[in-house]
């Protein structure tokens, strides 16, 4: 009998990252990424966005070799999440098997990384 996957490996439709400022009891020094690390499904939506304190944000988002664009909407490695509740949306083109999107996040406001470098995005069925 075939166990059903854990929660952290199911793939979602959608996906919303949240970026906070800097906790000052863990230091300070990076904001917070939540999820850092995620799962998507092929078609799925990723919606990148910031809470006060945050933002804009340089998102970073490289294709490795050989891979296929994260995102249908990215035309250069590098975009901009504007300071807004809405953020930005991303979304997943169709695809097939397992593939990992490394990516960061830098924070203009608070001058420093999202913690978790480099976290990664999981595409999927």
């Amino acid at each position: 009998m075939k166990k059903p996957p854990k929660p952290e490996d199911r793939y979602r439709k959608h996906v919303t990252v949240t970026v906070r400022p800097p906790r000052k009891d863990l230091g300070g020094r990076y904001c917070q990424v939540d999820p850092s690390v995620f799962r998507v499904r092929y078609g799925g939506t990723v919606t990148f966005r910031v809470e006060e304190g945050c933002g804009p944000l340089d998102l970073f988002v490289p294709t490795p070799k050989g891979a296929p664009r994260p995102f249908a909407e990215l035309r250069a490695p590098l975009v901009v999440v504007p300071r807004t509740k809405e953020g930005r949306a991303f979304t997943v083109p169709r695809g097939s098997g397992r593939r990992e999107y490394p990516y960061a996040v830098y924070c203009r406001a608070c001058n420093c990384f999202g913690k978790g470098s480099v976290p990664k995005m999981i595409t999927g069925p």
